[in-house]
């Protein structure tokens, strides 16, 4: 019942490596019931908030509206990256870089570019990029409830058990058959590790350092190197902090970090 004949059943080891190669580096599988199921419970605060689902396709007629909580259990894959992605990105940006600094946002292009790439593989799996504000995804609360990553209450900081703070969420693939290669939790179980416990990951002592260092950023909240200090203030995962420029663009978008990032490669 498809062009499905022609396209591989979803693997997770599959999507690693196709990811992993243009510098998404952190691949984490969840089931979609659990993130729908709070999202309804939000909506009423946040009309823009979306549900997971595949994409409709011919072949796939009991595919719901965005409106309309999906009632399947859905394997769905949170993309995400570390520093990693840097180098990847100016690379591609390279190639083009007249026709690639004019886009409004080259990092989001770049990361449209390869999920456009992915849904030629498979048409039917549903995409929700970060920068998609039409179709809004809770990523802290999601990743939490994955049992991705912990979200400090007090501080609104995604925190890993290897990598810290230095991550970046970028989209959910929602897929119309399951992984060949992973297995969901059981029904009921807590996918959260005693290694995501939040006092586990930022001391004490920490806490109150980041704490302040929150207070200071949200004085001028224009100045982007006050949320990097936030950041910073949790040691947790400190070999994997951005570099400056990658810190700098993360949080202004702005082009002239990327020429000059551009001018460095050719300058050697």
């Amino acid at each position: 019942n498809r062009d499905k004949m022609n396209q591989p059943r979803p693997s997770l080891e599959f999507l690693r490596g196709f990811f992993r190669s243009r510098g998404f580096d952190l691949l984490h599988p969840f089931c979609s019931k659990q993130y729908n199921a709070h999202i309804t419970q939000r909506l009423p605060q946040n009309p823009n908030l979306v549900h997971l689902h595949p994409t409709p396709s011919p072949q796939n007629h009991s595919a719901i509206k965005s409106s309309a909580v999906p009632q399947n259990h859905h394997h769905c894959v949170l993309v995400a990256n570390t520093k990693v992605l840097w180098n990847h990105f100016l690379t591609w940006l390279a190639k083009e870089p007249q026709e690639r600094l004019h886009l409004s946002d080259p990092m989001d292009e770049y990361l449209a570019t390869a999920l456009r790439e992915l849904q030629k593989i498979w048409p039917t799996v549903g995409v929700y990029p970060a920068h998609d504000l039409q179709r809004l995804v809770a990523f802290q609360t999601l990743s939490a409830l994955a049992g991705f990553t912990t979200t400090d209450p007090t501080l609104n900081l995604s925190v890993h058990p290897e990598f810290g703070p230095w991550l970046g969420f970028r989209a959910v693939l929602v897929f119309d058959e399951p992984l060949v290669d992973w297995c969901p939790p059981e029904e009921g179980s807590s996918p959260v590790a005693d290694e995501l416990l939040v006092d586990k990951l930022i001391p004490v002592e920490e806490k109150l350092q980041a704490t302040q260092a929150l207070a200071y950023a949200r004085e001028s909240p224009g100045d982007w190197r006050r949320w990097v200090a936030l950041r910073a203030s949790v040691t947790l995962g400190a070999q994997h902090r951005y570099s400056h420029p990658q810190s700098e663009y993360h949080y202004t978008k702005n082009k002239a970090v990327l020429e000059a990032e551009l001018r460095s490669i050719v300058d050697g």
